[in-house]
């Protein structure tokens, strides 16, 4: 698994980042570009980053196999930005 920053990978129970796919229309036109999410992560494993994306309504979505990026990009777990 490549999913390093800095050779730092989530531990279970820590918030990342999650960038969801956005939605397109029948047009292949996105609709709804992607935006960012927290997630909880739940499991570390060699398939990955496991865990659940919680939306602002209320809702979540279980994740599993999740790829690191170090920007947000589409369908990647990234590291929240600090704030100082």
């Amino acid at each position: 698994m490549n999913d390093t920053q800095s050779g730092a990978l989530p531990s279970v129970g820590r918030i990342v980042m999650y960038t969801n796919l956005g939605s397109v229309n029948d047009a292949g036109e996105m609709i709804y570009p992607p935006t960012q999410q927290a997630m909880l992560v739940t499991a570390v494993d060699e398939e990955g980053v496991h865990g659940n994306v919680y939306y602002k309504g209320g809702g979540y979505f279980p994740m599993e196999s999740v790829p690191y990026s170090e920007t947000y990009e589409r369908g990647h777990w990234s590291w929240p930005t600090r704030v100082p």
